[in-house]
């Protein structure tokens, strides 16, 4: 079996474990920490400097916080205009723009880099330290993903690990990848019960989830998930740097944050003030900027910073109840409770959810390092190759999970008609029979939804499916059958036939936003030291002089007016800025084309 990675793609840190031969182990990074920070910088031109990733990122940020790219996972697969990305362009000092489809880019100088172009450069410091460590080339990994991921932001972090170089065999998520690695699947021999409920409660960095799943001695199924895209270890961090700021303040100092080149340090030692009072009642802040008014430091004590940040314990507990109301449990029913993510840690998270679970969590090694690890396992299964687990055959997935969110069609009037609804077993399929609105039409054109809202512009546009050339025929003559799927890693497939002659029917999938297929081939050779330039985009100059070759983002797709008869959804045409041509058949779990 070739090495293979696992990937848990993290908002504030990344971590990767590799299996090589018949060792499974962490991929460790500077200092021998078992994570990276997710954080990329672009070194101004003129000083030749190469991107930075991870610590070396952060150092940067003293000098040039506008060049320091953090939090890029909030950005994969999102509309500029999304609540997500109008959110974190509040709180990050680098600019947003937007691309002419719609999607978040990054703007660091002249240069727009998208988000997966960003997100590749963490996947290859974790692809480069694996290799460091296994000493021969890694190119498989599985990544772990988020279980509220829609289908654009699943797309979009396996197109950021293809420009890293990675070939994604597997995406899963990150609550199922959890149960994997902590050692409460497969259940043991003997065992007095044939299943166990299972809570899975990941408070990380950026980022807090949680999900309930059901763990037999066949497999893992998720029932439902949930959690807070803003709500992490940051934030804990936060409250520090504000309480320093204003005791500084109330001493007569000035306001360190409008300090630019202060600030970036206060958040650092913030930070390590937090990880130290998870092991000591009391920790000494000490900045030379703090020296004027602090000589011997800043005192921060375990109990003030439980007081500071308590409400934020509490706003993961509303997230956990509605999970636990759609998987129709109390609290009485869980068995097991795991905590992962290194914000759990703080013994004020413990003892809360404790108190309120009435169930202490069961221990786990390295909680950081939790879901790439099982990550790992879940590669083995799919590869096919090393150890499995009790009752696994070979290539055998053990692993149930279900829809996050509706899988629907738009219909006449903007109104949303599910096919598949959330919470279905995956994989799954749903056909829906079409027909023409117009005499001789050649294509038909379905809007493809995810989301649980009534009216199509409240849901996230996954796609538009054009089906055809159709043979001339009066309108509402044709029956055309259209079979959606999606697969365990939530990435719809759509095949289409003709109903009266069971001809097959070539179905294009214009997928509503994410990179094209001569961006990421573009990126690629960029990402791998090549000579072709990054692409230009929405206009930006692209570097490299007269040879470089600038890509751009094509938007003068179009196609006929189509619609669906009977009991089937009426469409109308696509909107052609969302439309953009994407990678061929030979793109790694893609979207499927015809």
């Amino acid at each position: 079996m070739n090495p293979l990675l696992g990937i848990d793609f993290g908002t504030t840190n990344a971590a990767a474990a590799l299996v090589s031969g018949k060792d499974v182990k962490v991929v460790p990074h500077a200092d021998g920490l078992l994570t990276l920070p997710a954080v990329v910088a672009f070194p101004p031109v003129a000083t030749g400097g190469r991107p930075l990733v991870g610590r070396e990122a952060q150092a940067l940020a003293v000098r040039h916080p506008e060049r320091v790219i953090t939090s890029v996972k909030r950005l994969l697969g999102r509309k500029l205009e999304a609540p997500e990305a109008r959110h974190q362009r509040q709180e990050v000092p680098y600019e947003l723009v937007m691309a002419k489809n719609g999607d978040a880019r990054i703007r660091v100088g002249r240069r727009h880099h998208a988000p997966p172009d960003v997100a590749a450069y963490i996947f290859g410091a974790l692809k480069d330290a694996a290799e460091a460590m296994a000493r021969e080339p890694v190119s498989d990994a599985v990544v772990a993903v988020p279980a509220d991921f829609n289908d654009l932001q699943r797309q979009a972090i396996v197109d950021s690990a293809r420009i890293a170089g990675l070939n994604v065999v597997a995406v899963m998520t990150e609550p199922a990848a959890v149960a994997l690695a902590a050692g409460i699947f497969p259940l043991p021999r003997g065992h007095e019960k044939k299943d166990r409920k299972v809570l899975v409660y990941d408070l990380g960095g950026g980022s807090f989830s949680v999900a309930a799943l059901v763990v037999t001695e066949d497999g893992v199924e998720v029932l439902a998930s949930g959690g807070d895209a803003f709500l992490g270890g940051e934030d804990f961090d936060q409250r520090i740097v504000s309480e320093v700021c204003e005791d500084f303040m109330r001493a007569g100092g000035v306001d360190l944050r409008r300090e630019r080149l202060v600030m970036p340090r206060l958040r650092d030692a913030a930070e390590r003030a937090k990880r130290e009072l998870s092991f000591h009642d009391r920790v000494s802040i000490q900045l030379p900027e703090l020296a004027s008014r602090f000589p011997d430091g800043m005192e921060l004590d375990r109990g003030r910073l439980e007081s500071l940040t308590q409400d934020l314990v509490d706003r993961t507990v509303w997230p956990c109840e509605t999970v636990l109301n759609h998987a129709k449990w109390s609290v009485e029913d869980v068995d097991v409770l795991v905590m992962v993510g290194g914000q759990t840690r703080m013994p004020r998270v413990r003892a809360h959810i404790t108190d309120w679970l009435g169930k202490a969590p069961m221990d786990v090694a390295a909680p950081e390092a939790l879901t790439a690890l099982g990550a790992v396992r879940q590669g083995v299964a799919v590869v096919g190759g090393g150890r499995r687990a009790k009752g696994q055959k070979k290539g055998q997935i053990a692993i149930t999970e279900t829809t996050c969110l509706s899988l629907g069609v738009e219909n006449a009037g903007g109104v949303v008609t599910r096919l598949i609804p959330k919470g279905t077993p995956l994989p799954a399929s749903q056909a829906q029979v079409l027909s023409t609105s117009a005499d001789n039409q050649a294509h038909v054109t379905v809007h493809l939804l995810q989301g649980d809202r009534e009216m199509a512009a409240d849901n996230d546009s996954i796609a538009r499916l054009q089906m055809g050339p159709l043979a001339p025929a009066p309108r509402g003559t044709p029956q055309i059958e259209i079979v959606i799927t999606t697969d365990g890693a939530g990435i719809p497939r759509a095949t289409a036939r003709d109903m009266t002659t069971d001809e097959p029917i070539p179905v294009r999938v214009r997928p509503s936003g994410g990179l094209t297929e001569a961006e990421i081939v573009t990126l690629t050779a960029l990402h791998a030291g090549g000579t072709v330039a990054a692409p230009a985009v929405d206009g930006a100059p692209a570097p490299g002089g007269a040879g470089a070759v600038p890509v751009a983002l094509d938007d003068s797709a179009t196609t006929d007016a189509v619609s669906l008869t009977g009991d089937a959804p009426q469409i109308e045409a696509p909107d052609s800025r969302h439309d953009s041509p994407r990678r061929g058949s030979g793109a790694p779990r893609g979207l499927q084309r015809g």
